[in-house]
């Protein structure tokens, strides 16, 4: 167990994609094995026991991958959730790196000021005393100097404030596309589903998502996959469907009568997480079908005091000497 909280993130993620094509090589093999019992032909029935091996190996052989599906989708989950700490706390260090620095910068604004305004005293004092006094033109010199040193020194805090902005704005820009992802729609409970979905045996049912909507599809194939182990009569079309509006729509149900649209609505909304399911207008003699739509967009507003990252505007030059 040790060595498997070990893995890293991409050895984590292709050993889940490995698990994902275990999971469909083996539901051939127990689909080709269960054609071959049930059929009639005597040149098939001579391999009834290869195909039994084919059903035995095909559900074992899920069996596992659903394991090793479960095992390293956790163990994503828990460096993703490692990966936003992280974030967070360097975009929490930025912050306090922009406070420092505007506070240097007013304390520079405030002697620059100061500065300003002893330089004119100094230059009254010397137009006055002009030729009477050398002690008093070195005063308005230092003090000239002091204030250019100031001005300079209240560019520098400025420039570094802008620095500053632009990498909390990066780190919340990482922040929000990493929540994004780990968002992603999943299954509550498989196997409640697929008990759920056993009373309808062999009733024919349509799985459809998006073509390019790669979120979608994998909520897609696993509701497919929980159909044909309930033994209903699924058709798959993840994938496959061409974009037309609504796009975000969650999870829409499309039947023949409003029983049948309200009744497959509850049961995607109790077994999908984030749930939510929509019944649309029955039509008659239709077949039942549950369209995965587009995720909507995760926001962080819910979870943290960011908000989701804007185009960055031109920093205006400062053209004061």
């Amino acid at each position: 167990m040790g060595t498997f909280l070990s893995l890293s993130k991409s050895t984590t993620s292709i050993s889940l994609d490995i698990s994902e094509i275990a999971l469909l090589v083996f539901g051939v093999l127990l689909v080709v094995g269960l054609v071959g019992e049930y059929a009639e032909s005597e040149k098939w029935k001579r391999y009834v026991k290869t195909f039994e091996m084919f059903v035995i190996l095909g559900v074992a052989g899920e069996l596992f991958a659903d394991g090793g599906i479960f095992l390293f989708s956790s163990h994503l989950q828990t460096i993703a959730d490692q990966e936003i700490a992280e974030v967070t706390k360097r975009a929490g260090d930025a912050k306090d790196s922009a406070i420092k620095a505007a506070d240097a910068a007013t304390v520079a604004k405030a002697a620059a000021d100061a500065a300003g305004i002893e330089a004119g005293k100094a230059e009254t004092s010397a137009g006055v005393a002009i030729g009477k006094s050398d002690r008093a033109n070195a005063a308005a010199g230092k003090a000239l100097g002091t204030s250019k040193a100031a001005t300079h020194a209240a560019t520098e805090a400025q420039k570094n404030i802008e620095g500053v902005a632009e990498q909390a704005d990066d780190l919340d820009r990482a922040i929000w596309q990493t929540q994004f992802l780990v968002s992603a729609r999943s299954l509550r409970n498989r196997e409640l589903l697929i008990s759920t979905l056993r009373k309808f045996n062999k009733k024919k049912v349509v799985l459809e998502s998006f073509i390019g909507d790669a979120e979608g599809w994998g909520l897609c194939n696993s509701l497919f996959n929980a159909a044909n182990n309930a033994e209903m009569d699924p058709v798959n079309n993840c994938g496959k469907e061409y974009f037309s509006p609504p796009l975000l729509t969650g999870i829409l149900i499309f039947g023949s009568t409003k029983q049948e649209i309200a009744e497959f609505s509850n049961i995607m909304a109790d077994a999908i997480d984030p749930g939510g399911a929509a019944g649309m207008r029955p039509e008659p003699g239709s077949t039942l079908t549950i369209r995965v739509g587009i995720k909507v967009p995760y926001s962080m507003d819910k979870t943290r005091f960011f908000n989701p990252p804007k185009k960055r505007q031109a920093t205006k030059p400062n053209t004061k000497p």
